[in-house]
């Protein structure tokens, strides 16, 4: 489980911070991955008139920063990407 939090039902976890790269996950794992599934997602409701800045920099960090590390990740390891929301 890569994540920001430890998984406790993981059998690896391999945490990582607003900072982390591709390179510090790469080198956690024993190996390249199989599949890198990257599960990350959240939603902001409200009306389009009470848009707010920093609910988009929420949703950057839990969308699409996972996002594009996951991609990152399997593109450098030659591994399939599934991405969900």
């Amino acid at each position: 489980c890569i994540d920001m939090r430890s998984n406790p039902a993981a059998h690896h976890n391999i945490l990582v911070t607003d900072a982390s790269t591709v390179e510090h996950v790469k080198k956690a794992l024993s190996g390249p991955p199989g599949l890198v599934l990257c599960t990350a997602g959240s939603w902001s409701g409200g009306a389009a008139k009470d848009a707010r800045l920093d609910a988009l920099d929420a949703l950057y960090s839990s969308n699409l920063r996972p996002s594009l590390l996951a991609c990152s990740l399997a593109a450098s390891s030659g591994s399939p990407v599934v991405l969900t929301s």
